[in-house]
């Protein structure tokens, strides 16, 4: 398993797009890639694939961490 991280101090410079676009390329070439978008504040990577229209995301990614400590 390899790990790919796009990170910047800076919002709206472009990561969650460079991530999906490079996620569906991997998928591309028959690899499995699992997406993790950890922007607490305004995560986006859902909007990217056409599955976003089908599925309302109600939980952020802190909400599953308390979730999972208590």
């Amino acid at each position: 398993m390899k790990t790919i991280t796009f990170y910047s101090y800076k919002g709206g410079v472009g990561r969650s797009l460079a991530l999906a676009n490079i996620a569906l390329r991997l998928a591309e070439f028959g690899r499995k890639v699992c997406l993790l978008d950890f922007d607490l504040e305004a995560p986006g990577l859902h909007f990217k694939f056409p599955i976003a229209n089908q599925i309302k995301l109600t939980k952020g990614i802190v909400d599953y961490i308390y979730e999972f400590t208590n």
